[in-house]
């Protein structure tokens, strides 16, 4: 029987005529010997005048001798309680956290709030993670169109100069943003300084510009959110 959200009673069965109260049924924490000791102490205390054990091997019955004050004005609870045949159990909900260590939730509520605190927690990672990706991101890209431009308007000159030369002409340029790649700049290939190539350079900084914007305002929860819905709609695609 439910008595609360996770709380439930669990009774034995019996019947009473007369001052005899047969129980036909134990509950599942019991088993015989435990029982007939219950009885003796009930005996012994005398909340009950007397027993006899008719059990079988595979069945229960006990017929118990009370005088008329026992049962008098109680509800079947409350001899159900006297006779020690109510097993009171709540059901919660045992798993692993995140760190694999033991937690019990008292109820699916209780699991499902620090599902949602951990998973938010994770959201937050993955999302400073990818800000710090686009980033890294825009400085490269960026500096890559500065150089070129550098380049082209001969304030950083390449032509019939060593390594060393251009490597220390880029250290110097204050337009540049740390970190430089310095090998991401002496590599690019000769076609990326034609202007189809610098259009195409700028574009992508200005997406990977919005990209970033947009991340970083966002709230994690709205993340999850969208991500679920694409996810229902590629489930609802199979």
């Amino acid at each position: 029987v439910k008595t609360g959200d996770v709380k439930y009673d669990i009774k034995g069965i019996f019947t009473i005529k007369k001052n005899i109260i047969t129980i036909t049924e134990l509950t599942p924490n019991m088993d015989l010997d435990t029982y007939r000791s219950i009885l003796s102490e009930l005996k012994k205390s005398k909340v009950i005048t007397k027993f006899t054990d008719k059990s079988e091997d595979n069945s229960f019955l006990f017929e118990v001798t009370v005088d008329k004050t026992f049962t008098e004005g109680k509800t079947d609870i409350k001899i159900l309680e006297q006779l020690k045949l109510i097993q009171r159990i709540s059901e919660n909900f045992t798993c692993n956290d995140a760190n694999n260590k033991v937690v019990v939730f008292d109820n699916e509520i209780h699991l499902l709030k620090e599902f949602v605190r951990f998973r938010l927690s994770q959201y937050e990672t993955r999302k400073q993670f990818r800000i710090d990706d686009l980033k890294k991101m825009l400085i490269q890209l960026s500096n890559k169109a500065i150089f070129i431009n550098a380049v082209v308007e001969e304030k950083i000159k390449i032509y019939k100069k060593s390594k060393q030369e251009v490597e220390a002409q880029i250290n110097g340029y204050s337009k540049l943003q740390q970190p430089i790649i310095m090998n991401s700049l002496l590599n690019i290939p000769i076609y990326h300084f034609t202007l189809d190539k610098l259009e195409e350079l700028n574009k992508e900084i200005s997406k990977v510009q919005a990209e970033y914007d947009e991340l970083i305002n966002k709230d994690v929860k709205v993340i999850w959110k969208e991500e679920l819905k694409a996810l229902k709609t590629a489930l609802a695609k199979k």
